[in-house]
């Protein structure tokens, strides 16, 4: 049976981030949006990007009434329209985002307090996994991305980090199983349980708000000293720090 994590309480961790604002991109899938709801109880103002596919999609009321809400157009430079079946082009595209992104922003985050880059990457990075070849390329250019961008902007006070998960419950691993339970009969949840208990210490996947407190912190005045880092969080399968 497929262990679940359930996190209803709400820890403030009082980080001095009120009234300051983040940018969260993918933030219509389950990690981004528990990233946006815990910068959201520490008072963080919130511009949430998401596809176009997900014009329905709200930000829960009750956590923050306010937010500004962008659409990234698939049209623009930072992405690029690709064959879904055609692993290299996606590979650039997904690469050209994050470059695009980040360089689009660093004008204003020269103008910032406290200014932060937190990227998120895969322990496959560092890690390979199998049959996943632009999936732990792309994970991996974006530690070395993370890494090269830390010593270009420390002059301008920027900080620089990954956040590099391991196993989270969410949108990726149902396609990763789904995929992977049409190659080989089994249900996917049977292979998300074998996964949990031959190669995680802890026996279970992370839920997505054991991830987002970490990027939260290394938004703060608290990581002041953290740029570079390109941090593991994956229940003990793998290494710790890199």
């Amino acid at each position: 049976m497929l262990t679940t994590v359930k996190i209803n309480e709400v820890i403030i961790l009082n980080l001095e981030l009120k009234g300051k604002t983040a940018v969260i991109t993918h933030s219509d899938n389950k990690l981004g949006m528990a990233i946006a709801k815990e910068m959201a109880y520490e008072g963080v103002n919130l511009a949430l990007c998401s596809g176009q596919d997900s014009s329905s999609y709200r930000f829960p009321k009750d956590i923050s009434p306010n937010y500004d809400r962008f659409i990234l157009d698939e049209t623009d430079k930072c992405q690029v329209h690709t064959d879904s079946d055609d692993g290299l082009n996606i590979l650039k595209s997904c690469l050209s985002c994050i470059c695009y992104f980040i360089k689009g922003s660093i004008p204003w985050l020269k103008k910032s307090n406290d200014p932060r880059i937190i990227n998120i990457s895969s322990l496959s990075g560092k890690e390979p996994g199998i049959n996943l070849a632009y999936y732990n390329i792309y994970n991996s250019a974006v530690m070395n991305l993370t890494k090269t961008l830390s010593k270009e902007l420390a002059i301008y006070k920027i900080l620089v980090n990954c956040v590099c998960t391991g196993a989270v419950e969410g949108e990726t691993w149902d396609r990763f199983s789904d995929i992977l339970s049409d190659n080989t009969g089994m249900t996917s949840e049977d292979i998300i349980n074998m996964y949990s208990v031959n190669s995680i210490p802890l026996g279970r996947f992370a839920v997505p708000e054991e991830i987002s407190p970490l990027v939260v912190f290394l938004s703060s005045r608290k990581a002041a000293y953290i740029t570079g880092a390109n941090i593991v969080i994956d229940g003990g399968a793998g290494y710790s720090v890199c």
